[in-house]
């Protein structure tokens, strides 16, 4: 095959603007890929998982490719009767785990390519556990069409802002920061209780009795408009590359983003130019209470960011990447391209 020209796309579209699946559906058609919708958790819902699979099977007869974004639904034989009819093969994968997902593992042998958001050793680790003939990073690409929607928020009136949830595989760094944020009181901390509970179960019987909003969607993006500023830390700081959709959405908005120093960081990211690394909770602290008093400065570097990640991490670059490694094996888009095969 020397170009793809369809694919049938198996994801989430029941999801916001900023879900996964949405993003890379707008990079396939601004790269003139024919695409077609998979919903796969909703198709199962209304009849079945078995009968989901049988369709898919059905409905990839005569697409160059079929993409897949997570599926856990899907069956291993599913995707070895999709190969047989002709289509090429591949997963994106944006979660980080403990240990890898078995269900993934089987499928990844019936792939022609895994697309990962981690890349050096967890990259490898994937790679030689469910053997995928090429495995790959990519980083979280940006929506550019959808930014003017919001140019009427007002900008930068409100306190910084943290959102993520708490959850019970989170590293060491996370809580420190979650806790840190807590205690310090000016921040607007969004998807955790605002009230650090250390013990996992105290933490757990809160949550049932005072449970958390999340938000997401066009409430989710002007929080992040309105907000001096945004402070986020993943749940592993210890993969290469690896950083959560979080630095991608604020950047997306033009919103200096203060992220806790990762591998590989500023082969991706300029420090003080694009975003602001920071190395502990004590670089953290000193860093919140400089940007809080210098938010001129914040917007210029939010607006770099901003400039970054719209030019040249947006969907369309990625997709062309991601679709260069599937037929050649290799792409010349990014100067940090990471590939195993």
């Amino acid at each position: 095959m020397t170009l793809i020209s369809s694919a049938l796309h198996v994801g989430i579209f029941e999801d916001h603007c900023l879900g996964g699946d949405i993003i890379l559906k707008t990079g396939f058609l601004e790269n003139s890929i024919e695409h077609s919708e998979f919903d796969y958790r909703n198709i199962a819902k209304e009849i079945g998982i078995d009968a989901m699979n049988h369709r898919l099977i059905k409905e990839a007869i005569g697409c160059d490719l079929v993409f897949i974004g997570k599926g856990e639904l899907i069956k291993t034989s599913s995707l070895k009767a999709i190969k047989k009819s002709g289509s090429l093969v591949a997963i994106w994968y944006g979660d980080h785990r403990p240990k890898p997902e078995p269900w993934l593992m089987k499928n990844l042998g019936e792939c022609d390519a895994l697309f990962m958001s981690s890349a050096g050793e967890t990259l490898k680790e994937y790679f030689q556990l469910g053997r995928p003939n090429r495995a790959a990073f990519y980083l979280n690409p940006s929506r550019p069409d959808i930014v003017d929607e919001y140019s009427e928020i007002p900008r930068s009136v409100e306190p910084p802002i943290y959102t993520a949830k708490v959850n019970p595989f989170m590293g060491e760094e996370r809580e420190k920061v979650y806790e840190h944020l807590c205690k310090r009181g000016d921040i607007q901390i969004v998807g955790s209780p605002s009230t650090y509970i250390k013990n996992p179960l105290l933490r757990k019987l809160y949550l049932k009795v005072i449970p958390v909003e999340f938000i997401r969607g066009r409430r989710y993006i002007e929080k992040i408009i309105r907000s001096r500023f945004g402070i986020g830390v993943s749940s592993f700081q210890n993969v290469k590359y690896y950083a959560s959709d979080r630095l991608t959405h604020y950047l997306n908005f033009g919103k200096l983003f203060l992220a806790y120093r990762f591998p590989g960081c500023e082969d991706l990211f300029q420090d003080g130019v694009h975003v602001v690394y920071y190395d502990d909770i004590k670089d953290l602290g000193e860093k919140i209470d400089f940007y809080k008093n210098n938010q001129e400065l914040a917007e210029k570097i939010g607006a770099k960011g901003q400039e970054k990640i719209l030019t040249e991490y947006n969907a369309k670059n990625m997709v062309k990447m991601m679709m260069e490694i599937l037929l050649n094996g290799d792409s010349s888009m990014f100067p940090w391209i990471e590939i195993l095969s």
